[in-house]
């Protein structure tokens, strides 16, 4: 193990230059104005309706204020800014506004045009051309009357865009067959000449996002040119491939999400909630690129009827939310919601209050995050996520395929339920938490292959059913130049449109060394050789064999070939055509996962990495550096209480900022012991920079 920690300091890039980088393209993307150049901030969402009393409203502001909550957002309802006569009345709102400035609050003021009163996160896409010019009156006025206030930081141009039902649609429709006579296809392959299934309804939930979404942007500058505009996808693991967060980037100001343990984290169990949030906040983050990104929206209270998987969070998870999402880089977070609403669906439900408008056990727990925050700005202040070189890449089209081509009655087996590339990509992301590597998560379209090397990297291609031609080149190139590529399960069975890319041969045949002999299904779990030993390695459904070319087997049983190594160039490639994230999932076991990916990610380059000393289940460690300091976050989402070894920190001191043990001191030697559902939070500094302190 140690000799394997050795060998993992040089997976990091932690130069100046990329420090540099990274807050360059901070400063460059957006305004100065906003709150979100500062240090994180904690706030929460101040609902307004009509009833309230202006004396209600103002002890909601004032109890943001006393608890360190420097932000709230506010939903723009059109619907409440007309009166009997349908003139604008701003009244109600203007009370909000009057009282965020007056406790030096700032305001993410989210439009949200009319709808029916039962419509929860309101309509995605307007429903006509009428509708889209009302949506433009409503813009004009809102803006126009607000773009001065001094309280305003941010336009939120949509309330949790995608997800929609777009089929009735009668407008959507009308842009659907634009965008199709657009694509100018024939329906057969220009490459292979093969006749292709017809995805472009699904591109077209894409493309439709991101053009209304542009749309917003464009009507919000026009009456307020320059301001910070942000938004808030949701939903993250089942509305992915709808994001096109690669070319949001140029339209927004910053990136955000909602976050709601109850709405968005099916695919987990409770104890696994907050490494839920994580996975969400890295894909958040990669698809930001130069972008800030924020929790627009996490849970703050209670599910009556709302919800789908009705849950009360604790204070516990509510400090591992806000200190996990800040330690992977959020500049932000806001809880859904401050104070409940008393009318329509959710009424009475998801608050940090309760109904005498005291403070619940939540906001004292959130109130002392920020208050840790507030108080040690060194660490934050231009932070940067310490990059760990291990990147879990997706391909949309995945996702796509995995709609078009489900069976009526898919059975059981999560392998051919929607959904199976996400999840085989989070139980890497756990694997790799529980070595203490922190993944990054993101669009293959995102990744950067123009590098001229890329030692001490890897790639994760896990479960990716469309693995399309045109990333060939850049596949090869990223591993000719020093880069190690895993691949896994299902990855590259078809392309972009779902032609099978395995009979015959596969056009990475070269970069793999082979290609697929053949699928089998197996069953719900089966086991195969864990390389060179006699442990046993955790896959599902369906086991892949594979006729060699050039590749070194690695994994052999009963006369097949189930996994190699393939040399190219200066990097290499691991090639395991089992499902062994689903079989770590399924199985409930990720053991055998994480000893796979000890022994094949082998790091190569850098003196600094933060990480686990010994594996460490179910503890999760996220890192932030400036120049000169670490942050370091512990998170036991275990049953019992764990001592925690940390590797990279010989030569630093620390200081614990956070909870029981706030303002002990520690060294880079330190073994932590952290109790069940304990968040432990040490700032480290070199000797240095602490000597230069003092």
């Amino acid at each position: 193990m140690k000799k394997f920690f050795l060998m993992l300091r040089e997976y990091l890039h932690l130069s100046t230059i990329l420090l540099s980088i990274s807050l360059i393209g901070i400063t460059n993307n957006i305004s100065a104005q906003t709150v979100l150049t500062e240090t994180p901030f904690v706030g929460g969402q101040v609902f307004i309706e009509p009833g309230q009393t202006k004396e209600e409203i103002r002890t909601w502001f004032k109890i943001l204020k006393d608890h360190d909550m420097n932000v709230c957002r506010i939903r723009m309802f059109e619907t409440y800014m007309k009166d009997t006569q349908g003139n604008w009345d701003f009244s109600l709102f203007d009370i909000a506004f009057d009282e965020a400035k007056k406790n030096d609050i700032r305001v993410f003021a989210t439009i949200f045009p009319e709808t029916a009163f039962d419509d929860l996160g309101g309509f995605k896409f307007p429903g006509s051309k009428e509708k889209l010019d009302e949506v433009s009156a409503f813009i004009k006025a809102v803006v126009s009357h607000y773009k001065d206030h001094p309280a305003l930081d941010t336009w939120v141009l949509i309330n949790e865009p995608g997800g929609g039902e777009l089929e009735e649609n009668t407008f959507a429709l009308e842009k659907y067959e634009d965008f199709k006579k657009s694509l100018d296809r024939t329906g057969f392959d220009e490459r292979t000449g093969y006749q292709y299934l017809d995805l472009s309804w699904y591109e077209f939930y894409r493309y439709s996002n991101t053009w209304y979404l542009t749309w917003l942007k464009d009507q919000v500058h026009e009456y307020h040119p320059e301001s910070h505009v942000h938004v808030n996808p949701h939903g993250i693991f089942e509305n992915l491939p709808e994001y096109d967060l690669q070319e949001w980037e140029p339209i927004l100001g910053s990136l955000g999400a909602s976050a709601h343990a109850s709405w968005h984290l099916g695919i987990f169990n409770r104890e696994e909630y907050t490494h839920g949030i994580s996975g969400i906040g890295e894909i958040v983050r990669g698809g930001a690129g130069n972008l800030p990104w924020m929790m627009t929206e996490l849970q703050g209270g209670n599910n009556t009827f709302s919800g789908y998987d009705a849950m009360c969070p604790t204070k516990e998870e509510i400090e591992q939310w806000l200190w996990s999402s800040f330690a992977g880089g959020a500049r932000g977070a806001i809880f859904w919601t401050l104070n409940p609403r008393t009318s329509g669906v959710e009424a009475g439900e998801w608050s940090m209050l309760n109904f005498q408008n005291k403070p619940s056990d939540r906001l004292i727990a959130a109130s002392q995050v920020a208050k840790a925050v507030k108080d040690n700005p060194t660490y934050f202040e231009k932070s940067v996520v310490v990059e760990s070189g291990v990147n879990l890449l997706y391909t949309s089209p995945s996702f796509y395929i995995e709609q078009k081509l489900q069976s009526p009655k898919p059975g059981d087996f999560e392998g051919r339920l929607e959904g199976a590339s996400i999840k085989s990509i989070m139980a890497f992301y756990k694997a790799f938490n529980d070595l203490g590597i922190q993944s990054n998560i993101k669009d293959i379209r995102g990744f950067d292959f123009t590098k001229k090397n890329y030692i001490g990297e890897t790639i994760v291609l896990a479960n990716q059913v469309s693995l399309d031609p045109e990333y060939k080149k850049d596949l090869e190139s990223f591993v000719s130049k020093g880069g190690k590529l895993i691949v896994t399960g299902l990855t590259g069975y078809y392309d972009k449109r779902a032609i099978c890319l395995l009979n015959t041969s596969t056009p990475f045949e070269n970069l793999l060394g082979g290609n697929i002999a053949e699928y089998k299904v197996v069953g719900n779990t089966f086991e195969i050789p864990l390389l060179d030993t006699h442990a046993a390695l955790n896959a599902h459904l369906w086991k892949g064999s594979i006729e060699v070319k050039n590749a070194k087997p690695v994994i052999v049983a009963e006369n097949e070939i189930l996994g190699t190594k393939n040399k190219f160039g200066k990097g290499e490639v691991y090639w395991v055509p089992s499902c062994i994230g689903l079989g770590a999932r399924v199985s409930e076991d990720n053991t055998s996962l994480v000893e796979f990916l000890k022994k094949v990610t082998l790091p190569q380059k850098n003196e600094e990495i933060i990480a686990f000393a010994t594996t460490t289940p179910n503890v999760l460690l996220k890192t932030l550096k400036t120049e000169g300091t670490y942050l370091t976050v512990l998170i036991n989402k275990g049953q019992k209480t764990q001592s925690v070894q940390l590797t990279g920190l010989n030569d630093f001191t620390g200081v614990s900022l956070y909870g029981e043990s706030l303002g002990k001191k520690v060294n880079g030697k330190t073994a932590f012991t952290i109790k069940p559902e304990e968040t432990i939070v040490i700032g480290w500094e070199s000797a240095t920079t602490a000597s230069l302190v003092n």
